[in-house]
């Protein structure tokens, strides 16, 4: 049982330590268009966040653009 829960430490860490780079990229991706289209709030719609943005410009296509997603 302390096998198992040192094994799925490390795999969190591991998990943690692969996607800080990516999520780190994103968000300056965001606050790169951000900053070129002069808004100064991006809100975090995602699911489980709480927060549903009804009006406002969607800047997922232009945060794609900046990291090179189609």
């Amino acid at each position: 049982q302390l096998y198992a829960q040192t094994a799925q430490q490390e795999l969190q860490k591991k998990e943690f330590d692969l996607y800080k780079p990516i999520a780190e990229k994103a968000e300056k991706a965001i606050n790169d268009v951000a900053a070129e289209k002069g808004i100064e709030y991006v809100f975090d719609s995602s699911p489980g966040k709480g927060l549903l943005v009804y009006k406002g410009e969607d800047l997922m296509t232009a945060v794609k653009a900046k990291l090179g997603i189609k």
